[in-house]
């Protein structure tokens, strides 16, 4: 294994965290303008999908980095809970606590409140069956990655390094299949969406990239021809006619979030070439306000659901007429919510990250790996 070629700071990654969440804002606040526009944001949900493979680069790194510190476990969870669980529970505090008692503006169903030790012990995506959207509709994909994190750590440490690579293309083989299955045995498509088993395959994707820099001989030219392979055969799937052959494997989503997964891990390649050869991606990806939005967007995607109902049933949007309520209520929504997010990072998540390098490994993995995330 060799020694990671990349750079402490990777601000791209910041980029890349920006647009994944910009993503998933668009699906969820967008809708009211149109047929066209809510064609195009529909494709929302694969900001998730670029969350997952990010997710997996990014821990993946760390692990491998540290996997030879005598106190790689403690380390590494340690400062996942200092990350993810305070706003989580504070959301989960407020979704089955405060909202019922405050007003009418947001309610969980009756039939739902009952799901709270499910959200508690993050196994909802195995239980809950549908979608809603309700304060806790984004956490589904934070079940994912927790589990993740039981088992892929303890992975990390004992398999061999160089057979790594190996079990992460099985994780990838195995993924569409078992959506197949999961979807034969249920007949139901939010099951294969949201439960562990299906969605592997981003994870590992971002995984495979973050073993593969690391490999002896590793080269940043290689970053590109892989990247553009990668994206280009993502499009070329996406872009088959509907009367393809193939056509029901990809609308029954058995391949499509595989599909999706491979160009993300492209776009993620082509990211990371920008640091020695300074492309025009990588601009873009280091502008200020992408940079800052990737820095805030746990925080936009744990309060978005709740702003963006809150804004929906303020006097202020109710009150507005016709169509200038749907440019209203979306300004609204985004202005409440990146304040909200804001106020969040500055004054809850930030102060609480600083802890973790209390907990910081003997080797330090790259800066970027552990900043924000």
């Amino acid at each position: 294994m060799g020694r990671a070629p990349l750079p402490k700071y990777i601000p791209e990654l910041d980029g890349l965290r920006a647009i994944a969440i910009l993503l998933v804002l668009a699906m969820h606040s967008c809708g009211g303008f149109g047929r066209a526009i809510a064609a195009w944001t529909l494709h929302g949900w694969m900001g998730v999908d670029l969350f997952f493979v990010l997710s997996g680069f990014l821990i993946t790194g760390i692990l491998l980095d540290t996997r030879e510190d005598p106190n790689y476990f403690r380390a590494f969870y340690v400062r996942r809970i200092l990350r993810i669980w305070p706003l989580y529970y504070t959301i989960l505090v407020i979704a089955y606590v405060a909202i019922p008692h405050w007003s009418v503006w947001l309610t969980l169903d009756p039939a739902r409140r009952g799901y709270w030790p499910y959200h508690a012990l993050f196994v909802q995506n195995l239980v809950i069956r549908e979608l809603f959207f309700d304060p806790l509709v984004v956490t589904w994909s934070l079940a994912i990655e927790e589990q993740f994190y039981l088992v892929w750590p303890l992975l990390v440490r004992t398999v061999p390094a160089a057979a790594l690579g190996r079990v992460l293309g099985g994780i990838i083989v195995a993924s569409p299949v078992a959506r197949w299955v999961t979807f034969l045995v249920t007949g139901l498509s939010a099951p294969v969406y949201m439960t562990t088993w299906c969605r592997l395959d981003g994870l590992a994707f971002g995984a495979l990239v973050a073993w593969w820099v690391r490999q002896d001989g590793f080269a940043f030219a290689a970053l590109r021809r892989r990247g553009l392979v990668a994206c280009g055969l993502a499009a070329l799937v996406a872009a088959l006619p509907v009367e393809w052959p193939g056509a029901r494997l990809m609308k029954g989503d058995v391949l499509v979030y595989s599909v999706v997964a491979l160009g993300f891990a492209g776009l993620l390649a082509l990211a990371l070439e920008g640091g020695p050869r300074d492309t025009q991606l990588a601009r873009v990806l280091r502008g200020r306000v992408l940079r800052y939005v990737g820095r805030i967007s746990y925080g936009l995607y744990l309060w978005h659901p709740i702003v963006y109902s809150a804004v929906d049933h303020s006097r202020f949007v109710l009150l507005l007429p016709g169509n200038q309520r749907v440019v209203g209520s979306f300004v609204a929504q985004q202005a409440a919510l990146f304040a909200v997010a804001s106020a969040s990072w500055f004054f809850f998540e930030a102060p609480i990250l600083r802890l973790k390098a209390r907990w910081a490994p003997e080797r330090q993995p790259p800066r970027s790996a552990t900043t924000a995330y």
